[in-house]
C-alpha cells in the first residue's frame, strides 16, 4: 500500500488564517493598511484552495496505486 503525503500541510493554512486574523486586529487597532489584510486574506484563500487540491490528487493517486497493486498481485 502507498504511503503518499500531500505536498502542502494543512498546518501552512492554518497559519496563514492566523496571519490574516493577526492583520484584521491590527488594521482595527493600530493605523495597518486595509490593502495589507485584502493581500493576506487572498494568501490564506489561495493556500486554502491548493492544499484542499492537493488533498484531493494525493487521495486520487493512493486509489490509482492501490488499484495497480492489486492488478499486479493478481496478475501472478
Amino acid at each position: 500500500m502507498t504511503k503518499g503525503k500531500a505536498p502542502i500541510s494543512g498546518a501552512i493554512a492554518i497559519a496563514c488564517g492566523l496571519l490574516f486574523a493577526t492583520t484584521v486586529l491590527l488594521a482595527v487597532t493600530v493605523d495597518l493598511s486595509w490593502f495589507t489584510v485584502a493581500s493576506t486574506l487572498m494568501t490564506f484563500v489561495l493556500t486554502v484552495l491548493i492544499w484542499r487540491r492537493f488533498r484531493a490528487s494525493d487521495l486520487e493517486y493512493r486509489h490509482r496505486m492501490e488499484r495497480l497493486d492489486q492488478r499486479l498481485s493478481g496478475g501472478q
